[in-house]
């Protein structure tokens, strides 16, 4: 896991090289419009620079990343500007899937200009369709408020929250929105770019190891399985349910059927009752026993509650004297704090499920690639790789335990996503070869006749 790769330095965009930077995008812009006019100047230049504008000013003071200062935990400090190992594979992810498309693009009449503005359309779209789904799920943190509080948390992107599933249909709509632009038949293009949205996957997924989401459930099996480190998701949802102290919980209200780490939602209130307290655990030492509710709070920084529990707890994890964090509440009973040292250097072993996914990414690009020589229609590729990409992501959605089911069911929302990719991919691969058409010679959309 590395979710912070490095920070970039705030000084080159403070006084007084913003002033120098200014001037220096203010004299370009001046020499310009002495070359081609400030008509043209302005039509080239107005609407990126007024994006910088807005972007350096509304968002910029966003990205800022502070932590806690080791001679004086109460304080924070600066530490710049966060490049993301996530956000790094990604931009990795999309530059490769541009280049694979880009290298096979040519015999089929779409130039590489083209390929690159579809990509803009692709990104422009999955970020939407990514964070549409995202609010969706989870609707509930975005309830409360008035409607502007609640619109600029659904905006707020800066601590993430975009789902991959989502990004693909949003990623789609911008497909269907291009080629309908462009007059290209959706069928060919959806070929050409099938194993790119794989490729992008397959990176992305490896942006999700190193951030530490989309984790798996507990593995029992060593050579595979992984641990990830204090503060981050894993370890964070096992403290939450007792499995970081070496006990077994389950909701409150709970029959006691279903261990710590089922897909099922907590009770609202967040109590959880302790079924299992094993001898020589870290609970049995607090004086945890079977049977009695319990919660185990995260307590946010003493002074700056912006701080996020889990920078917390990765700063006295790694020797800073923070006050007690970790509580455990036991109705209608005092309350234990867990000594810092107690804590486990590391989580419970879980399956590795985002590198799943980046190797299923992987092997269905190759099996697209391979099946597009065989094609009898346009978009059968596209079709099997709905198909294929919806089982196996079914499938591993029942190893990964960081979504809850969703409309009542077991199953989680990118489950049901992918009941829909199944449906369509198959209704559309049925109805190719039922309609039995022939694959139009060459390029995607007829070449014009010369006139003689």
């Amino acid at each position: 896991m590395l979710q912070t790769l490095f920070h970039i330095p705030l000084w080159p965009f403070q006084p007084p090289w913003l002033w120098v930077w200014t001037a220096l995008v203010l004299g370009w812009v001046a020499i310009d419009a002495r070359t081609k006019g400030w008509n043209q100047s302005f039509a080239n230049w107005g609407l990126p620079l007024a994006l910088l504008w807005g972007f350096s000013t509304f968002f910029l003071g966003q990205l800022v990343d502070y932590g806690i200062d080791p001679s004086n935990p109460e304080e924070i400090v600066p530490l710049g500007i966060a490049v993301r190992g996530y956000g790094l594979m990604m931009l990795l992810g999309i530059v490769a899937g541009v280049l694979l498309a880009i290298h096979r693009c040519e015999p089929l009449g779409i130039t590489a200009d083209e390929i690159f503005s579809l990509a803009m359309h692709l990104i422009l779209f999955g970020i939407v369709g990514a964070r549409l789904f995202y609010v969706i799920q989870y609707w509930d943190n975005f309830s409360g408020g008035t409607f502007p509080q609640r619109l600029v948390a659904m905006l707020d992107m800066t601590k993430g929250g975009l789902v991959v599933l989502g990004s693909f249909f949003g990623a789609l709509l911008g497909m269907l929105y291009w080629s309908w632009r462009r007059g290209i038949r959706f069928g060919k293009l959806a070929d050409l770019v099938g194993p790119s949205f794989l490729v992008g996957l397959a990176f992305g997924r490896v942006g999700c190891l190193l951030n530490g989401c989309c984790f798996g459930g507990p593995c029992e099996i060593p050579e595979i399985a992984v641990r990830f480190p204090p503060g981050s998701a894993p370890y964070m949802q096992q403290l939450n349910d007792g499995r970081v102290l070496g006990i077994r919980t389950v909701p409150g209200a709970n029959d006691g059927t279903r261990e710590a780490g089922s897909s099922k939602p907590q009770e609202p209130d967040g109590w959880r009752r302790v079924i299992d307290v094993p001898p020589g655990s870290l609970g049995g030492e607090l004086g945890l026993a079977v049977d009695e509710r319990v919660m185990i709070v995260t307590a946010r920084h003493p002074k700056y509650p912006q701080i996020s529990d889990d920078k917390v707890l990765r700063a006295a994890k790694s020797g800073v004297d923070m006050p007690p964090y970790v509580v455990v509440l036991r109705e209608s009973m005092d309350r234990v704090y867990v000594p810092w040292a107690s804590l486990p250097a590391a989580a419970n072993p879980i399956h590795p499920t985002q590198v799943y996914s980046s190797v299923n990414a992987f092997l269905l690009a190759g099996i697209i690639l391979f099946s597009y020589r065989f094609r009898r229609f346009d978009g059968q590729s596209f079709a099997l790789m709905l198909i294929l990409y919806g089982i196996t992501r079914f499938v591993i959605e029942w190893i990964r335990q960081d979504e809850a089911g969703q409309f009542g069911t077991d199953l989680t929302i990118s489950q049901w996503g992918c009941v829909g990719l199944l449906v369509a991919g198959s209704l559309w691969l049925v109805w190719g070869l039922y309609r039995g058409s022939k694959l139009p010679d060459g390029v995607v959309r007829p070449k014009l006749v010369e006139s003689t």
